[in-house]
């Protein structure tokens, strides 16, 4: 009663429209799986294939027979290329179990399962699950039919070298416009995969105005047809350029992705607005009186108290060293940039500090328990630790230090999670002051260009909520300064930010690289906040900061003046020519010669006699009355309206 069904049945008045292996191999395939079928399909399966468009006829030709290996299945031949002589079980849906799908595929089996071959192979009509691919049989003989397993039945590994110069015509099921299944997805990819193997036209059956309902598809439609053969060939007839459809719906999940974007933005900010505290203001006159600090700044006249700092520096100007001097002043107290006074001999080197003798800015010391934290992103772990010794930090418990080249990533501060622990750490160390240097790998572990103002500003933004988060009262953050220009480089977020702008550069002029030696000035700019630009002295050993004075017009006037003196002193009296002669042997230019010999002239460093036949001859200090020029015959003393420079 059952024999077993291991290979398609051949019927010779059928054979030319049955299934045929497709494969370059030879015909004579051994099946790969067998399964034993009943010799009748009872009437319930015949009357329930009919509601699919099945006929008699289709089942006879196809040998459908119902399964003795899967209960309330029946057995249709399925063969491609990767798997000939295959079959499929197409469950009955009073047999199918919760949670089963309604076919059942031989192990290894996928892909696209020719029904019929037609005698030309030029046309191909591809149908979307089973129900629908044999119902598809009913169009006429010069179409191939092809029934696609299911939305995922075409992908990249199936061979679809039949459809080379094709004409296609493709009828999916009517979910394929729920943008929530992958149907619809797949009409794009299908219609690229058949275009890439070469199909000459992709059409697609438009079964709008035949359906009953949203979940009819084409065996639904000619099911209830009197003359289903002439309905699928008007469907086929009317099928459109599946290209504009494909177009479109990529157009319409590009449009549903963005939807579900913005709404889940906006869910996640409306969670976020619900744990922020209600909006609070306060009027000027309870403002008014709340009390002042008693200290307005951290650091007198270059950081308020509470604030931010940019510190933009030149390329290795020193902007590292210029951070330690900073912690050195913060815990161990003493003006910051401060020390003796250099003790040059010219005017302009010269200053009237508050402390005698002592120049530099007064540094509000962190309190006892507060602390001090670097954290470095540019330097190796060795190298931080080295140049933080030679600041021979007195106070080293205060301060926290930690250099995180390569690992950037660990300090996440726009990760609200990551974030908060990094709070929490600082503040259970009592950290009061953070300097981040430099921003540039922070903005780079994000993938933020240091032109994009709202990338940048998402970042700053972050920093602020980790100082508040963190009970930080201080931030200092350096920055490079660009290649032309003396700002900082990229987006202008970075100068609006901080409350001041510490810029360090050294000595040299526009377009040009400085000497390694060259003398650094710093200068200063914000709210309550303006520092001329001033020239600092380095201690190599030290690594220490001075506050010289001067700018870089000055220092380029002066830095001749103790050769002038020199000079000078060893021979009073020497005239301009032989001066300048000296000075040249110096290597002094003419020109910055002449600027050295009246600046120090102006400042009464020395002073110059008119001697014989317009000469002017040169004597250390002021003239005075033991001065030898003031009895050699010269006509008097030069002033300084006839030999000075402007200021």
């Amino acid at each position: 009663m059952s024999p077993v069904f291991g290979v398609r049945p051949q019927k010779a008045e059928s054979a030319p429209t049955l299934v045929s292996a497709l494969a370059d191999g030879p015909s004579n395939h051994q099946p790969t799986e067998t399964l034993s079928v009943s010799t009748a399909l009872p009437t319930e399966y015949e009357v329930w294939l009919a509601g699919k468009a099945v006929t008699p006829e289709v089942i006879n030709a196809l040998g459908i027979r119902l399964s003795v290996a899967t209960d309330g299945a029946v057995v249709i031949p399925w063969q491609d290329a990767t798997f000939p002589n295959g079959y499929v079980e197409y469950i009955h849906p009073d047999h199918r179990v919760p949670g089963q799908g309604k076919v059942k595929m031989p192990t290894g089996q996928n892909g696209l399962g020719f029904l019929r071959i037609a005698d030309e192979g030029g046309r191909i009509l591809v149908a979307e699950g089973i129900g629908q691919s044999l119902a598809a049989l009913h169009a006429d003989d010069s179409w191939t039919v092809v029934g696609m397993n299911g939305a995922d039945g075409v992908h990249g590994k199936t061979n679809l070298s039949r459809f080379k110069g094709a004409h296609v015509v493709i009828s999916w099921d009517a979910d394929r416009e729920d943008p929530e299944k992958s149907v619809r997805g797949a009409v794009g990819r299908v219609y690229r995969l058949m275009k890439k193997a070469g199909a000459a036209s992709i059409r697609l059956i438009n079964l709008d105005g035949y359906t009953k309902s949203d979940t009819d598809g084409l065996d639904d439609v000619l099911a209830r047809s009197d003359d289903p053969a002439t309905l699928i060939a008007e469907l086929i007839d009317t099928a459109t350029e599946a290209g504009n459809e494909v177009r479109e719906n990529d157009v319409q999940d590009a449009v549903y992705r963005i939807e579900v974007g913005d709404e889940a933005k906006r869910r996640v900010a409306a969670k976020r607005a619900a744990d922020y505290p209600d909006p609070d203001l306060i009027g000027l006159g309870e403002l008014l009186e709340e009390p002042d600090d008693d200290e307005v700044f951290r650091v007198d006249k270059l950081w308020l108290s509470g604030g931010n700092v940019v510190l933009v520096a030149q390329y290795k100007s020193g902007k590292t060293t210029m951070l330690g001097n900073v912690v050195r002043c913060l815990v161990d107290g003493g003006p910051f940039l401060g020390g003796r006074a250099p003790g040059a001999r010219f005017g302009r080197y010269k200053t009237t500090p508050a402390e005698p003798d002592r120049i530099g800015f007064h540094v509000e010391k962190l309190a006892d328990g507060e602390r001090v934290a670097v954290l470095d992103l540019e330097l190796d772990r060795r190298t931080l630790r080295r140049w933080l010794s030679d600041q021979d930090i007195e106070n080293t418990g205060a301060v926290y230090a930690e250099a995180l080249r390569g690992r950037v990533s660990e300090f996440d501060v726009m990760d609200d999670n990551r974030r908060a622990k990094w709070a929490a750490h600082l503040k259970s160390l009592g950290v009061r002051v953070l300097l981040i240097d430099p921003l540039a790998p922070l903005l780079a572990s994000y993938g933020i260009d240091e032109n994009d103002n709202t990338g940048v500003a998402g970042v700053l933004s972050a920093l602020d909520q980790l100082k508040a988060e963190a009970g930080i009262t201080e931030l200092m953050v350096t920055h490079h300064m660009g290649h032309s220009g003396e700002r900082s480089r990229g987006a202008s977020r970075l100068r609006d930010w901080p409350d001041a702008t510490w810029t360090l550069v050294r000595e040299g002029k526009p377009g040009e690289e400085p000497p390694p030696d060259a003398a650094r000035f710093l200068s200063a700019m914000g709210r309550d906040v303006a520092l001329t630009e001033t020239r600092l002295d380095y201690d190599v050993q030290t690594r220490r900061y001075t506050a010289a004075g001067g700018t870089r017009t000055a220092y380029t006037l002066t830095k001749w003046g103790p050769a002038v003196l020199k000079v000078v002193e060893d021979k009073p009296g020497i005239g301009k020519a032989e001066l300048e002669a000296a000075l040249g042997k110096k290597g002094v230019k003419q020109a910055e010669a002449r600027k050295a010999i009246s600046m120090l002239a102006n400042d009464g460093d020395i002073h110059v006699h008119a001697g014989k036949n317009r000469s002017q001859n040169h004597y250390p200090g002021f003239c005075k009355d033991v001065c030898p020029g003031a009895n050699d015959g010269s006509i008097g003393r030069l002033g300084p309206a006839e030999n000075s420079i402007p200021e």
